[in-house]
């Protein structure tokens, strides 16, 4: 059996019950997730480690809460209800050198391991004829990330850990766990539906002006100081209506500035501008850039 879990560690944050306290990282604006494996609180866009909690260090408070799951939490699960199974689990955190990975793969190959569990490492690539169950927990963390793409990630994401079971002579069986059980994506991949889901996500796409009807530019502007970055990140926006209203293009949307998914990583604010339109090289080539922007043409997505 393959379990795919798309987060790592034991939980996902930390809250104390009595005054509602979340750690979150000192450099980046994101929670504190919690890993068993080493009883750290672990920041998963810095990669900046903190100490495990026990007492709120804002009320005092004893009650100290664990939400979410990952990675860890599945496998202690599992170990729980299986005991006599052993079990794999492949993530960034228990592989951290190539000869990890080939171990585990092996183990599990010649079935020295009965339940592998991972994030998309185990998604892709790997044929084990004797996996009849796949298990997707929690598919809904993929689908309800605010980008474009979230729809045809999932679809692409459900399919190919799907496809995980059955490459032997025994049968296979996948099992998907969400909230969302009518969204397209889910319900196509449900069916390998490929013809289905193009058609859904084209009239989406086509509707809202996004790839492939329109190019895009996603930029995106940092600075250690959040008034700076708002500052700059609104003159560029004026700038480019301007170019666009002289340039006389109609066709091109400006959109922004807003705060990225992230709105501070690594100890800088962040704030993007995204470009929707057909002659989108013609009116960059008029903006000069300062140091601070990243032009990030066809971006894999606007998180």
């Amino acid at each position: 059996m393959i379990l795919f879990v798309n987060r790592r560690g034991m939980a996902t944050f930390v809250q104390c019950g009595d005054c509602g306290y979340v750690p979150t990282c000192r450099f980046c604006t994101g929670t504190l997730t919690y890993h068993a494996s080493n009883r750290r609180l672990v920041c998963h866009h810095c990669r900046r480690t903190y100490s495990d909690i026990s007492t709120c260090p804002v009320c005092q408070g004893k009650d100290i809460r664990h939400f979410g799951i990952g990675t860890e939490s599945v496998e202690a699960e599992c170990h729980r209800l299986f005991p006599s199974a052993a079990v794999i689990r492949l993530d960034s955190d228990a592989i951290t050198h190539a000869h990890d990975y080939d171990r585990a793969i092996n183990a599990f190959r010649t079935r020295k391991a009965d339940i592998m569990i991972g994030t998309q490492i185990v998604a892709k690539g790997l044929d084990f004829p004797g996996v009849s169950l796949v298990g997707v927990i929690n598919a809904d963390t993929i689908l309800n990330l605010p980008d474009f793409r979230s729809g045809e990630r999932t679809f692409q994401l459900l399919c190919q850990v799907a496809g995980r079971a059955g490459r032997g002579i025994v049968a296979g069986r996948a099992i998907v766990q969400t909230f969302n059980p009518e969204y397209y994506a889910i319900k196509c991949a449900a069916r390998y539906d490929y013809g289905g889901f193009y058609n859904i996500e084209m009239k989406h796409r086509k509707q809202f002006g996004y790839p492939p009807f329109n190019d895009m530019v996603r930029l995106v502007y940092s600075n250690l100081s959040s008034e700076k970055c708002n500052l700059e990140s609104s003159r560029m926006q004026k700038l480019l209506e301007a170019n666009v209203t002289s340039m006389g293009i109609g066709n091109i949307k400006v959109i922004g500035p807003s705060a990225t998914f992230i709105s501070r990583l690594r100890g800088k604010y962040q704030m993007q501008i995204v470009l929707l339109g057909h002659e989108l090289q013609t009116l960059l080539d008029r903006i000069d850039f300062p140091r601070g922007w990243i032009v990030d043409v066809d971006p894999a997505g606007v998180l």
